[in-house]
């Protein structure tokens, strides 16, 4: 069960400033806090900070905002600033500890509300959070004298009574917790939390009649509540209601078709019923979605083996080993098939296996005969069932977090056309010397910038800008911005042939243009994307959605030199002309040259410094290196700079484990 924060900022004031409108802007990022729209709040506070840095609370209000989007690493940064800039800031303290708290290190928390409490001697929220540590490092009897002086400072607050509830849980003091329960739901008829705990409480006790009576009333405050229909589900097995259990699986399904638990629970009970092949279908589903997970291979082998199906079976028994050379059991099951398909000598072979890992593991836990595999961390996550984070396709409450995105790198610089729908759209575009130049030569008609967007373009307006070219170019001298401006319509149109000809005359004619050596390479390099896309056996990382996968080391990595020598070109012509470092990065990320492209993506941030792809990029690739403290603090910094796909992605796999 997990603890339930207390989170009380909504009502902390404001200090006073000098000047009103940094006042109202302040006031305008807390209102997005408390509409859930913590994107909207992190670009009100960050216009704050670009013009008074010195001030502690727009860092304090902008950290809260990414607590909110389970960005912890963004969140501490900010509160250390709020901290170094207000040293008697509390509620710095309180919230810095709720961030360290959430990023599994308890200890340092703890620290944090010890300082909050010496500031904020009567908040009880501090109270509730520092006992949620304790309760996390197994200190339960502090964790609830804590809980108990929050309850004596307001005794109106739930998050107080549930967690006294789940600690008295802990240590069996049933009726302890069942009284604080009850003292929930008095405070709050339409807690969820309450009911839900009170209804585990229940079937912890076998009172499952009185637990699907409490998962029945979450249900009705929140018809999409997961964790109340699988619990709902197992006390309705126990009252041996198979059709009901059934039901529930089911209705989790619908809410939630990746939520791995219920597949696993659905399969046994389809075992159960004689049902095998919908067994193994499911635990099929299962393999899917987790195929480093010993448990499901190890189930679906002895499935198998009943079913007659000796070849799948071995090779279940077999993967699960290979994964976990210290499964015992498995060892066993695939030494009685052994003897089946009579391999006498591989059977003798894996039972001696067995039983030197039953005796070694007597020796280290204490004589335990009956252990037939370790219960090490190893283990654990091995058998992890449902190892991803919940995600959907859905935004829920200013949740862009949990919006489950294609793990991509941001895409390359080139030059597009300048349109007014782009303007509308919000569209990111850069302003630069060269795009200026072409712009104020030709009067802006068609203008142009720099940008990773592709914005198709309406036939009209394409129209009208082809003849408008084609006419410069039969009735004006001849000049390399004319073929430039042509050659932009025919990279957005994808049609790289024509593209690159007319580049390649541009650059004949002036072999300095910059803009020109950009999109030439760009051109080349997604034709090499194009074709790494289209072959299903190509290793690189134009998409990646897995970052489990082993590091790759095949021969036939894309080549990506022709692009990477145009945009040598452009640094050379200009060696701060940062789309080109940035391209370049990408280039090398695509051909797995890992350490040049982090190399690139640092370089582009040395030149300017709040370019947000280039976190973005390079967060992905610390991912890849499994360096994940530095990709946190760089998809925190791409999140607060716009790139709200990396508050997913910063969810998803950057993920402290716990010391």
């Amino acid at each position: 069960m997990k603890f339930i924060f207390s989170l009380l900022f909504s009502f902390l004031s404001i200090s006073a400033f000098s000047q009103w409108d940094t006042k109202n802007v302040l006031q305008q990022g807390r209102s997005a806090i408390y509409f859930d729209d913590y994107v909207s709040a992190i670009n009100n506070f960050n216009n704050i900070i670009r013009v008074k840095p010195m001030l502690a609370e727009p860092y304090f209000f902008r950290a809260l905002a990414k607590l909110n989007l389970d960005d912890s690493v963004g969140a501490i940064n900010d509160f250390n600033t709020a901290i170094k800039n207000n040293p008697n800031y509390g509620y710095a303290y309180l919230y810095r500890g709720v961030a360290y708290q959430k990023n599994n290190k308890d200890s340092i928390a703890i620290r944090d509300y010890k300082k909050a409490m010496e500031l904020l001697p009567s908040e009880p929220s501090v109270y509730v959070n520092m006992g949620i540590s304790y309760s996390h490092l197994k200190e339960f009897k502090k964790a609830e004298q804590l809980y108990s002086k929050a309850i004596i400072l307001n005794p109106k607050l739930t998050e107080a009574f549930l967690n006294r509830a789940l600690v008295r849980e802990m240590t069996n003091n049933y009726d302890g917790a069942m009284v604080d329960c009850n003292a929930a739901i008095g405070l709050d008829l339409f807690s969820e939390q309450a009911y839900g705990l009170r209804g585990f409480l229940k079937y912890k006790n076998k009172d499952y009649k009185g637990a699907v009576d409490d998962y029945n009333r979450v249900i009705k405050i929140n018809d999409k509540n997961i964790k109340a229909f699988m619990g709902r589900a197992l006390a309705k097995y126990e009252l041996k209601d198979l059709k009901g259990t059934l039901e529930d699986y089911e209705k989790i399904i619908e809410i939630d078709s990746n939520y791995a638990y219920v597949y696993y629970n659905r399969s046994l009970l389809m075992s159960e019923v004689g049902n095998t092949d919908a067994a193994i279908a499911d635990l099929d589903k299962l393999i899917d979605m987790n195929p480093k997970n010993i448990l499901i291979y190890f189930n679906r082998g002895n499935l198998k083996q009943g079913t007659g199906d000796l070849e799948g079976a071995l090779y279940d028994y077999s993967m699960a080993i290979n994964l976990y050379p210290d499964f015992a059991r498995a060892y066993i099951a695939r030494s009685s098939l052994k003897k089946l398909i009579n391999d006498k000598r591989g059977a003798k072979k894996d039972y001696q296996d067995a039983v030197r890992i039953f005796d070694r593991y007597k020796k280290m836990k204490g004589g335990d005969k009956t252990a037939l595999v370790d219960t090490s961390a190893t283990f654990n996550k091995l058998i992890d069932i449902n190892s991803r984070k919940d995600v959907t396709k859905d935004i829920v409450k200013g949740r862009v977090q949990d919006k489950n995105v294609i793990v991509k790198l941001e895409n390359y610089f080139r030059t597009s056309y300048l349109h007014v729908d782009s303007l509308r759209a919000g569209k990111v575009q850069y302003y630069d010397n060269y795009t200026m130049g072409y712009n104020q030569k030709n009067n802006y008609n068609p203008a142009i910038t720099i940008t990773n967007t592709q914005n198709r373009l309406d036939e009209s307006f394409v129209g009208n800008l082809i003849k408008l070219i084609n006419s410069r170019i039969e009735n004006e001298n001849e000049s390399d911005q004319m073929y430039l401006g042509k050659s932009i319509y025919y990279l957005l149109d994808r049609d790289y042939k024509k593209s690159i000809s007319l580049l390649d005359t541009c650059i004949s004619i002036n072999k300095n243009s910059i803009l020109a050596y950009l999109n030439r390479g760009v051109a080349n390099a997604e034709i090499i994307d194009f074709i790494q896309y289209m072959d299903p056996k190509a290793d690189n990382l134009v998409g990646v959605k897995d970052f489990s996968k082993k590091k790759i080391t095949k021969k036939d990595i894309a080549d990506y030199s022709i692009s990477i020598a145009d945009f040598n070109t452009c640094i050379s012509l200009n060696d701060n002309f940062v789309f080109a470092w940035f391209n370049r990065a990408n280039c090398y990320a695509k051909s797995l040259q890992i350490e040049k492209a982090i190399s690139d993506y640092t370089k582009v941030l040395e030149i300017e410094p709040t370019f947000a792809q280039a976190y973005f990029n390079r967060g992905i690739l610390y991912i890849y290196q499994n360096e994940i403290e530095k990709a946190a603090i760089d998809l925190s910094i791409a999140g607060e700079y716009g790139l709200i796909d990396a508050y997913n992605i910063l969810n998803r796999y950057c993920v402290i484990e716990k010391n």
